[in-house]
């Protein structure tokens, strides 16, 4: 076969690698091309800090709050097309005493949370929080801005792409059911601006109904792509209040990708499905510290287990298992 170019993704802030979770799925419903553009990342950082402006003048509508926040990324050379073409919007925020809610209403705004939220080929840009948008702005009543966080990491060269060969959803749907999902983020759903509870761990979600499906660009800043990826929501309560899960899967056909990083993941996805066992021939386990699987099988029946074991393996995904992962074959006594 011949190799893919692009790098397996790097999901840089994934909560839970060898926790398997049980997936449901309610309807979902997504338009998939055959392929899309893939987009590289320049070495050009985006400043972590802006310079901001010395003054203010008082946004009178939506759009004025937007040129406020435009005008800054323009002095910082950091307002770019996927910006331009991207989702703009709004929150009102009112103060009363100590305490932040939202409002309808730009009369009565305190506050002015506005976030940003680039797109390629009308695909979303998202980092490892899809609730959460890469350019996040908080502008008080007279504009002046109090915090400014740009989350995008690296400018995007928009002027060169690849297309690539996309799974459809139903692939994507499998490979999720196959562990090959990375849980990303565990985000607050509650309506309040602010609750104070605690969170939910990762450890404790064994099982998610999914209830939403996205396709969209993920900044992968460690392979320097932004890397197609479906992400799989669904909701969680915990303690009484709501938090929606999403968890990323891959959205290219893994011929696309390159064979040396594609490797690196068989032991993390297979490693969510033992252990295993089948009847009495042998029994899987697997180390997360040594990052070794153990087969287990009877002295009497070591070369029939062996084989059983590497069709196994190769069941999951390996196509050559000794040389992908690390095996160790341990026989007992026989009775």
């Amino acid at each position: 076969d011949k190799e893919g170019s692009i790098p397996y993704p790097v999901f840089s802030n994934q909560l839970q690698p060898h926790k398997k979770i049980v997936f449901t799925f309610s309807p979902l419903s997504l338009t998939v091309p055959q392929n899309t553009n893939v987009y590289r990342l320049t070495q050009k950082a985006i400043p972590k800090t802006y310079q901001l402006p010395d003054s203010s003048h008082t946004p009178q509508t939506d759009q004025e709050v937007i040129a406020i926040v435009k005008t800054v990324l323009e002095k910082n050379n950091t307002w770019t097309s996927p910006l331009q073409n991207g989702k703009h919007e709004i929150q009102y925020l009112s103060l009363t005493g100590e305490q932040l809610s939202y409002t309808s209403s730009f009369a009565n705004a305190s506050l002015f949370l506005t976030k940003l939220t680039p797109k390629l080929d009308s695909w979303e840009i998202i980092g490892n929080d899809p609730t959460q948008a890469l350019v996040t702005v908080y502008l008080s009543k007279d504009g002046a801005i109090l915090e400014f966080i740009d989350s995008r990491g690296k400018v995007i060269d928009a002027s060169k792409s690849e297309p690539h060969l996309l799974k459809q959803l139903e692939e994507a749907k499998n490979d999720l059911l196959l562990q090959k999902g990375t849980l990303m983020a565990i985000s607050s759903a509650a309506t309040q601006f602010y609750i104070d509870s605690p969170m939910i761990s990762p450890g404790e979600i064994d099982s998610l109904l999914v209830q939403k499906v996205l396709l969209v660009h993920y900044v992968d800043l460690f392979s320097d792509v932004l890397a197609p990826v479906y992400v799989f929501q669904g909701s969680v309560t915990y303690e009484g209040n709501p938090f929606t899960v999403s968890v990323y899967v891959p959205a290219l056909k893994e011929s696309e990708y390159t064979t040396s990083s594609l490797t690196q993941q068989y032991s993390s996805w297979i490693s969510k499905r033992v252990p295993y066992k089948q009847g009495s021939l042998f029994s899987i386990t697997y180390s997360e510290n040594l990052n070794q699987f153990t087969v287990t099988a009877p002295s009497g029946k070591s070369e029939e287990a062996k084989q059983a074991a590497l069709q196994w393996f190769k069941d999951q995904g390996a196509d050559d298992p000794e040389k992908q992962l690390n095996i160790y074959f341990f026989t007992t006594k026989s009775q």
